[in-house]
């Protein structure tokens, strides 16, 4: 899905509308398969739980609660939009 979601973004990018349709197709019968996905909040209230578990108080401390977040969000969750989270999360604090 994650490949799809890329080559939709290229072909959309260079104009390729053909092939564009092709994989928004595959995107949505893939879609039928895949596990629900968190919400942005449950997403941010998982990692605010694991910022407050772990102590963490600086983006030096990213590795800890990925640590405890990356299990929880598992296949559930864009795993780039997590690390975005926790590391704005983390600045501002």
């Amino acid at each position: 899905v994650k490949q799809r979601h890329e080559s939709l973004s290229e072909f959309e990018k260079g104009g390729r509308d053909d092939l564009a349709a092709g994989i928004k197709s595959e995107l949505a019968i893939l879609a039928k398969y895949l596990p629900a996905q968190l919400s942005e909040d449950e997403v941010i209230a998982i990692i605010k739980a694991a910022i407050s578990k772990t102590g963490a108080t600086t983006p030096k401390d990213m590795g800890k609660v990925m640590g405890v977040v990356t299990p929880q969000v598992k296949g559930k969750a864009d795993g780039k939009f997590v690390a975005n989270q926790v590391k704005s999360l983390l600045a501002g604090q």
